[in-house]
């Protein structure tokens, strides 16, 4: 029993001694632990000194100062390339001709100032090609007159708004025509190269029949089926005709080829009348042909025809009716641009069924087009000539020459020989034919 007891009261000291001997270990590994961390950091830097993990470490770094340096002039070429894109828009933002103080606005004082130095009453350092703006080499009177227009917003030189802007003036070129009017035009220089009376206001005759079937065919398909009507009657005395019968059913790209072929007049009248009535059912004849009418003026806005302004849609002799040989060329252009109308321009002869078991053929007035004909010319692809008792002879041609393709406009002519003479001497001052080449096909 004894034993027993002195059994039990050794355990229970047992028992009570191990919280103190974990505390006392636990003591004693705190006190060890900066000790090793010592000891750890100590034996570091030791290996530092000798060698390889130090080695590791200095050298990690290293790759960063040669990424760096060689980062650098990775960026830097990259900001001599931008430097000098930056003074592009300024090399584009060239003086504008008239522009004399170059404030970049032409003024009655830039006018002034032009009329001077025309006069010789004033010397300029600036270069006076600024205020050459006919393009001849020298300032004056004429080019005072010009600038001064546009200061008091006259030019429509100045003032297109249309999808063509105004072309640039290159030195005007030495040809002598009988047309009161004219023009050279290169298109993919996008350069005036001769101007003659441009800006003054002319009857427009049948050229403005390219107006009618851009309009048309902004607002019809060329498959639509027409019908010819009264309208036909509203043409005037001695009109040029395909000629078309009331009941008849041609398609619109029939009456386009009648009206720019033979340039007829009726079908003129037909096209407007068919487009007016798709657009607004139930119009009477005349109110169909005049809203139509209304509509060529639009487009011609559109174009930048801004000197323009349309009564007819064949162009026929009407009061208050007129344009000029500048938005003329903003016209052949819009129509150059048009796949159909410049493949109906091209076109010498076209045959169509206007009606069942009924077939007719038209054929162009362009002589450039007619291989029988002593003005034929390999060079034209289009486009419309025309003619009133306002007007004249007129002529709008495409040339194709060997690096350009030119638009000649020759308008009030007294004759329909001199249309083409006129013509083909604009495009050979241009590029004059090789020796011994005639200007056109002799017989």
């Amino acid at each position: 029993m004894k034993k027993c007891i002195v059994f039990l009261s050794i355990l229970c000291l047992l028992l009570c001694a191990v919280p103190v001997c974990s505390g006392a270990f636990a003591a004693a590994a705190e006190t060890m632990a900066p000790a090793e961390t010592e000891a750890s950091s100590l034996s570091g830097s030791g290996e530092a000194d000798t060698g390889e993990p130090a080695s590791a470490e200095t050298e990690t770094p290293a790759p960063d100062a040669e990424e760096t340096l060689t980062e650098a002039p990775a960026s830097e070429p990259e900001e001599p390339a931008t430097e000098p894109a930056a003074p592009e828009p300024a090399e584009e933002e060239k003086p504008t001709y008239g522009d004399a103080d170059q404030d970049g606005r032409i003024t009655v004082e830039d006018a002034r100032t032009a009329l001077r130095v025309a006069l010789d009453l004033e010397k300029r350092v600036f270069p006076l090609e600024i205020l050459d703006v006919d393009g001849d080499g020298r300032v004056t009177v004429e080019d005072a007159r010009f600038i001064l227009r546009r200061g008091l917003e006259l030019d429509p030189f100045f003032l297109a708004e249309g999808p063509y802007p105004p072309p640039q003036r290159s030195k005007k070129l030495s040809v002598k025509i009988s047309a009161p009017h004219a023009l050279l035009y290169s298109v993919e220089a996008d350069r005036l190269l001769f101007w003659k009376n441009i800006d003054e206001r002319i009857a427009p005759s049948s050229l403005i029949k390219l107006l009618t079937a851009i309009t048309a065919l902004k607002y019809c398909k060329p498959g639509q089926r027409c019908r010819v009507g009264k309208e036909i009657g509203m043409i005037g005395p001695d009109s040029s005709e395909c000629p078309l019968e009331i009941g008849w059913r041609p398609t619109l790209q029939d009456l386009l080829y009648g009206m720019l072929l033979p340039s007829g007049n009726d079908a003129a009248y037909c096209v407007a009348a068919n487009v007016a009535r798709k657009l607004s059912p139930g119009l009477n004849t005349k109110a169909a042909v005049a809203y139509f009418v209304d509509l060529m003026n639009e487009t011609a806005k559109e174009l930048g025809m801004l000197q323009t302004s349309v009564k007819t849609p064949d162009g026929y002799d009407a009061e208050g009716q007129y344009t000029t040989v500048r938005d003329l060329l903003a016209l052949a252009r819009a129509a150059l641009e048009n796949r159909l109308i410049l493949k109906i321009c091209g076109t010498p002869e076209y045959t169509c069924s206007p009606k069942w078991n009924t077939r007719v053929t038209w054929y162009s007035t362009n002589r450039f087009l007619r291989e029988d004909d002593i003005f034929y010319d390999t060079r034209v692809f289009g486009l419309k000539g025309g003619m009133t008792d306002d007007a004249g002879c007129c002529l709008i041609a495409a040339f194709h020459g060997t690096q350009n393709t030119y638009i000649t406009i020759v308008t009030g002519l007294d004759s329909f020989t001199e249309r083409y003479v006129c013509s083909a001497a604009l495009v050979s001052a241009a590029e004059p034919p090789p020796a011994g080449e005639p200007l056109t096909k002799n017989e």
